[in-house]
């Protein structure tokens, strides 16, 4: 009886394994939000994953869920001495080991139920030391003990931490009330008068950076009007110059970048408030042919004295020079995370772009569907409305059908993507509203033995 048992266990953990070797993740890596320089090269990814590029043996390594990261609502990503921090939406904080990618995550921030604001804004490791900076305060993380050592309001309104350096043994804390700052010795930074405001100016700061051994902030918010100010003690600020759509500051051998939605402005650090050059397109040599784009910078960092990593939203990685020749590395995979219906068919995976909410109402998303095949993902997207639900004509199962909340059906040919659209001018379907508002609302679809399509068109009297 004990050797059967004992069989059985061995046979079912070894489907087990089996079944989970089989899984494989396609998640989205494009729409890049953050990046960084790390070991070898740099790094990039959205609220999913990430993924880092070598520039030694041109390779891409992918850190998902999949392989070594807890969860998949990413808000921040750092990198230092052979070790990714990984923040989470909800105060989950993970520290990957690059080498091998075992991973300690700490939840302490995440099961507090004190602290209601949690998602993480950024980390600066100092020694032992890793903080980490919140949506409400700061965080102290012990690296040799995988610990929780503190949780610092800093006021006690507990403002919102966007970022967080140490520079002169003082800990500095650009928050939504100012930039707060205390020693890095002090013992006692749970209390709020150990922390104090910088010249007592209370605007909004959301970068730091030293550049040059001098400290400076961004006062303002990402993606908007920042200006670049020096701080050269408790009681003093003093602005350099204005980003525009600002998207990050770097510094390296005498040079500091100040990012824009669009531009690097280049800087000498003796003087920030002229450029000696600017990025305004990237230059891509691909196929033999020059592409140019226009950079939608999310974060930049220097790899080398004359080398830069941006995290593109439209690009991906670009790895570029300080005269915007540069490569991009993506990952293959569908060009955004929606994926609303999915269906195979003679050997080609495809997933809409489009959904609806609890009131069946539009996402607004648009009408487009990402097509898996031979390996390899594309996606394809037209003005409309809101892909949502897909059928296989069984005649032809490479020739696909969709419906749309909005803009009628949709053919998909395989190798072509959506090559026709059927609305209330070319077909039998009824707008919701008066005709020509082009509005045709789609559900379910299907065929039937005799390869006639039906459609319910919603909302409707037909």
């Amino acid at each position: 009886m004990h050797i059967r048992i004992l069989i059985i266990i061995f046979a079912l953990l070894s489907v087990s394994s089996y079944a989970k070797a089989q899984w494989e993740e396609h998640f989205s890596y494009n729409g890049c939000a953050y990046g960084g320089a790390c070991k070898g090269g740099a790094f990039a990814g959205n609220s999913l994953a990430f993924y880092s590029y070598d520039m030694d043996n041109l390779s891409i390594n992918k850190y998902s869920k999949i392989n070594c990261l807890s969860a998949a609502n990413i808000s921040a990503v750092d990198y230092s001495d052979g070790y990714f921090f990984v923040g989470y939406s909800d105060g989950a904080i993970d520290i990957v080991k690059e080498s091998n990618l075992s991973t300690r995550t700490i939840n302490d921030l995440k099961r507090s139920d004190v602290v209601v604001q949690k998602s993480v804004s950024s980390f600066y490791k100092y020694g032992t030391h890793l903080y980490c900076a919140f949506a409400s305060g700061l965080l102290d993380i012990n690296l040799s003990k995988y610990e929780t050592r503190g949780y610092y309001k800093m006021l006690s309104s507990a403002p919102a931490a966007r970022d967080v350096v140490v520079f002169n043994d003082s800990i500095y804390v650009a928050t939504s009330s100012g930039i707060m700052v205390a020693s890095a010795q002090n013992n006692l930074l749970e209390n709020v008068n150990n922390w104090k405001r910088v010249a007592d100016n209370s605007s909004s700061f959301c970068d730091l950076m030293v550049i040059d051994d001098r400290l400076y902030a961004a006062m303002g918010s990402w993606g908007s009007v920042c200006d670049i100010c020096e701080i050269p003690s408790s009681s003093q600020i003093f602005k350099k110059r204005t980003v525009q759509s600002y998207r990050g500051t770097a510094s390296k051998s005498g040079k500091a970048l100040f990012a824009s939605v669009n531009s690097i402005a280049i800087a000498d650090v003796k003087d920030l408030s002229q450029n000696i050059a600017t990025i305004s397109a990237f230059s891509f040599l691909e196929n033999g042919e020059a592409v140019s784009a226009t950079p939608n910078l999310r974060s930049i960092s220097f790899v080398s004295p004359d080398i830069i990593s941006c995290a593109d939203a439209s690009q991906g990685l670009v790895i570029s020079d300080l005269s915007g020749n540069a490569e991009r590395h993506w990952v293959n995979s569908p060009s955004n995370t929606y994926a609303h219906d999915v269906l195979f068919s003679n050997g080609t995976l495809y997933a809409t772009f489009g959904g609806l909410t609890d009131s069946y109402n539009n996402q607004n998303r648009a009408a487009g569907v990402h097509i898996f095949s031979e390996g390899k993902w594309s996606s394809y997207a037209q003005s409309g409305r809101d892909m949502i639900a897909l059928c296989a004509n069984p005649n032809a199962p490479d020739t696909i059908y969709a419906s749309t909340w909005g803009t009628g059906i949709m053919k998909i040919e395989r190798g072509k993507g959506i090559t026709q659209r059927y609305n209330e001018y070319n077909s039998t379907l009824v707008d919701i509203f008066s005709p020509g508002r082009l509005y045709v609302r789609c559900g379910g679809l299907t065929f039937d033995k005799s390869g006639n399509l039906y459609v319910q068109n919603a909302e409707t009297a037909i």
